[in-house]
């Protein structure tokens, strides 16, 4: 078994080439997708604050507070 990343920056067309991919029948994980919804899991909200105090606020991730 074959294991293929495809990777590139923001508009390079890397969700095109991934629905290409699973329209041929191969499996495709959406890791950008996947994080997206765990943002919304109260329990890696709760660990996020713990290891990174500030950074969750009214129970939203803030990607932006300072590190």
């Amino acid at each position: 078994m074959k294991l293929v990343a495809i990777t590139g920056s923001i508009g390079c067309g890397k969700t095109t080439i991934a629905k290409i991919v699973k329209g041929l029948g191969y499996t495709v994980f959406d890791v950008d997708g996947w994080v997206r919804r765990i943002y919304f899991n109260k329990s890696f909200l709760n660990v996020l604050e713990d290891k990174f105090p500030g950074t969750v606020r009214n129970g939203v991730a803030d990607k932006r507070a300072s590190k």
